[in-house]
């Protein structure tokens, strides 16, 4: 049982996480655990040890160790890597040792000896559930994470959390005294895992009804003495996701937002708008929303705010972080009429806009974006754009933004046609002008259909 054995392998051991010591039946020492991770295959090799983390598809290994003062032997042991504080199981992979694999050493004078044995897991990809009917994107090993308040029970003395994701190494080895005294010493290990994974294909917005805001428009005036109305349109779309290598460093993510004002009267002269756009000044106050949906049964779809109701079994906590405002003076402004003949001017209303790229700072450590079967982490970007030189109101925009995390030390540059929707400005604003004399009725009266896309837009959030 204990032949191949070297001291420097049992004694490392014996520097991982100890359990307390188990008595036999006459109240003597008798034997205590420690689990030791090998740290050399962790994903996040030269940061602090206090930040570590592995991924999913690490091989995880290291040892098992039993300390013991009286002579014993190990009639079984077993150690598994699975995930606590959730109804719903996310992981559990389970290694059964060979007894026969301990290997001994006497570690001290008074003869207290050490036994150890080594394991390896590679942490699955996906998250283990029973439940029919999961979506295939709902099927992520979700990440360690602790989101919400934290709750301690009186009782036990555990942490809870809604959600609270914690993965551990969970020991348990049978003993026999040489007095024939039998029991089962237990020992855990906390290992934190993180998920990288390359970007999901863009949102279909139109799958969260009411969700997002991606345009809205608004009638104005060029002051309040003036009869004449225009209409303004502001827009913007899913950026490119969000890309971080490691849980430290701070990211960023350009953001494009189209202005818009258009003379929906046929014919119209262009040249008024173009003379009336120098006037006009676009602040943005933009802020980051963190969405983390939770259910204590899983998902039957991905989640969205439609499905929070006060009876149901899924709950959002809900955090906002503001992100520095932005203001533009000069838009830089095209006409709609650019590259079309005097003909296909005249049945055109006329139309100016103008596109500018916001450059915003996203906060480090932040969860991917995932969903797994009962945890969903979304998040979206929130814009208050107020349009300053004419007589119009605020636009509040909200469009969804994806972060992932990339284990590649390249850090190629994503394409457009993965990367999210990045706005084509010509196609995007052309559109947007042409579809702009639908939306006034005669004398400047709001159309049925602008009155129900301002309805839509998102909560107040006091930006």
């Amino acid at each position: 049982m204990f032949e191949n054995c070297l001291a420097a392998d049992v004694l490392a051991s014996l520097r991982g996480r100890a359990s307390g010591w188990s008595e036999d039946a006459a109240g003597q020492r008798l034997a205590r655990l420690s689990i030791k991770v090998d740290s050399s295959n962790r994903a996040n090799q030269g940061g602090s040890s206090s930040d570590e983390y592995w991924i999913s598809g690490d091989h995880l290994g290291g040892s098992l160790a039993v300390e013991s003062a009286l002579p014993i032997t190990i009639t079984r042991a077993r150690i598994s890597l699975e995930d606590f504080g959730n109804k719903e199981q996310f992981l559990s992979q389970v290694h059964q040792l060979d007894p026969r694999d301990f290997c001994r050493v006497v570690i001290d004078g008074s003869g207290t000896k050490a036994t150890s044995a080594h394991f390896a897991f590679s942490i699955s990809h996906a998250a283990l559930t029973k439940a029919p009917n999961v979506p295939q994107q709902c099927l992520q090993l979700p990440p360690s994470m602790t989101v919400g308040a934290i709750l301690q029970d009186e009782n036990s003395g555990l942490d809870y959390a809604q959600p609270k994701i914690i993965y551990s190494l969970v020991a348990n080895v049978e003993i026999r005294s040489g007095s024939g005294h039998q029991m089962t010493i237990y020992g855990s290990k906390e290992v934190p895992i993180w998920l990288f994974s390359a970007p999901s294909p863009p949102v279909d917005t139109r799958d969260f009804p009411a969700e997002f805001v991606e345009e809205l428009y608004h009638p104005c005036r060029p002051n309040r003495f003036r009869k004449e109305t225009f209409l303004v349109t502001v827009s913007s779309a899913e950026p490119s996701p969000v890309r971080f290598d490691n849980r430290r460093t701070r990211g960023n993510v350009t953001c494009k937002v189209v202005v818009t004002v258009a003379d929906t009267r046929l014919g119209s002269d262009v040249d008024r708008l173009l003379e009336l756009s120098p006037k006009i000044r676009l602040s943005v106050t933009p802020a980051l929303r963190i969405k983390t949906f939770y259910s204590m049964s899983p998902f039957s779809r991905m989640p969205g705010q439609t499905m929070l109701t006060t009876t149901g079994r899924i709950r959002l906590h809900d955090e906002l972080r503001t992100l520095p405002s932005i203001s533009y003076s000069n838009l830089g402004w095209h006409s709609n009429q650019a590259d079309v003949d005097d003909h296909e001017a005249q049945s055109l209303g006329s139309a100016v806009f103008a596109t500018v790229s916001m450059v915003l700072p996203i906060p480090p450590g932040l969860p991917p974006s995932f969903c797994s079967a009962v945890v969903s982490q979304q998040y979206s970007l929130i814009m208050q754009c107020k349009i300053k030189g004419v007589q119009v109101d605020t636009f509040g925009l909200e469009v969804p933004l994806q972060i992932f995390y990339d284990r590649s030390k390249s850090g190629q540059k994503l394409e457009n046609g993965m990367s999210g929707s990045p706005l084509v400005a010509d196609s995007l604003e052309r559109s947007i002008s042409q579809r702009s004399a639908d939306r006034l009725e005669g004398n400047g009266a709001v159309s049925p259909t602008l009155q129900q896309d301002h309805r839509l837009s998102p909560p107040d959030y006091g930006l």
